[in-house]
């Protein structure tokens, strides 16, 4: 990178940093993305800035017709701390439904979150303004330890796709088994390719330190939202039975031993099982006291609790899919795993015991029942 590159990325840096601290993460990113890419279809809105009365700004707002009034916090929306689905969205129909957002900054299940993750700063919110366009919204995330693939999602469950960008295909991820990108089937919904290369055109604006999500509607395509979600760490796990490479985040080099908690979306949550799982295991495996969970052939990370509340003490994420992982509390759940593996399968039951080892960049799973 030339010194004159380096500079412009340090400039952007500084005004998204300025942006934020005005207008809160989500409408700073939505302003950064206009005025670096104008020909970037995004929806009409009004940005209002934290301390600023929406009232003074009606007008405005009234010129947008149908649309949603969006929280955008100044902490929201960062690396490794999304909020996602904590602040509230409401469909635009006066005041109650803004003072609605306003308060979501302050229920319960934030404050919890903040003090789990010591997140410090200002409830004050700024709020988005965005005109509803109709449709499915999509999802698109680079994946965070395999920088050749882009996960696809909507939010459909059946739709879930992964793009190669060494081929430039798209392929349907739902026979993918334990392989990221070989043996798929290839899809032919070419209607995402629009939404795909705003992508990477947008991204090329970013730090290529991090990966970043994407939520949009297509046909005719536009952006929603635009925020980090995690390092990129280059990770080749074997794992030991079936020396299946997968991706996975970075641990302690000494590892660990933990028991599983298999979380079957098909079956169900019985949460009093996992209660009675969580107080009598725990405090049977090792000193770091760390749960090791599993999802298994679904596309929801929760049943009606997200995983990061309801695994106090858990560590380590298996999904076999990519399905779900990209809505809210699938996102929000993920940015806490301290390790991450998606698209493998492990076969283990609920209490089995899986020794966990790591450089940070190569390691090994295996039951040690």
């Amino acid at each position: 990178m030339t010194n004159a590159e380096l500079d412009s990325k340090l400039d952007q840096k500084d005004r998204i940093k300025k942006l934020t601290r005005e207008f809160g993460s989500k409408s700073a990113n939505i302003i950064f993305i206009s005025e670096k890419r104008s020909l970037t279809p995004i929806a009409p809105y009004v940005a209002v800035a934290v301390g600023e009365e929406w009232i003074s700004r009606l007008s405005e707002i009234k010129k947008l017709g149908d649309c949603k009034v969006r929280s955008s916090s100044p902490l929201e929306d960062r690396l490794g701390f999304s909020f996602a689905g904590l602040f509230r969205t409401e469909n635009y129909e006066g005041p109650l439904y803004v003072d609605s957002v306003l308060r979501s900054a302050k229920t319960g299940r934030v404050q919890k979150y903040k003090e789990r993750y010591s997140i410090s700063g200002s409830d004050d919110m700024a709020l988005l303004f965005h005109k509803t366009v109709e449709g499915i919204t999509w999802h698109i995330l680079r994946h965070p330890h395999r920088t050749n693939v882009l996960i696809v999602q909507s939010d459909l469950s059946d739709d879930d796709y992964v793009y190669n960008c060494e081929d430039e295909k798209l392929y349907n991820s739902r026979s993918m088994g334990n392989n990221l990108v070989r043996n798929l089937v290839e899809c032919s919904d070419c209607a995402l390719d629009e939404a795909i290369a705003h992508y990477l055109d947008i991204e090329k604006l970013y730090s290529g330190k991090n990966t970043y999500h994407m939520e949009c509607k297509l046909s005719p395509f536009s952006l929603l939202q635009w925020r980090p979600a995690f390092k990129i760490t280059t990770a080749n796990w074997v794992h030991e039975k079936s020396n299946t490479d997968f991706c996975m985040g970075i641990s302690d080099k000494e590892g660990f031993d933990a028991p599983v908690f298999v979380f079957d979306g098909k079956v169900g949550l019985d949460k009093a099982a996992l209660d009675d799982f969580n107080n009598s295991r725990i405090k049977s495996c090792s000193e770091q006291g760390v749960v090791y969970v599993e999802k298994l052939d679904n596309y929801l990370l929760n049943y009606g609790v997200p995983l990061d509340f309801m695994f106090d003490k858990s560590c380590t994420l298996i999904t076999d899919s990519y399905s779900g992982i990209l809505r809210h509390d699938g996102l929000r759940s993920m940015q806490h795993f301290k390790h991450l593996m998606v698209g493998t399968k492990l076969y283990v039951k609920t209490g089995d015991v899986l020794r966990v080892r790591t450089d940070g960049c190569y390691g090994s799973v295996k039951s040690i029942n």
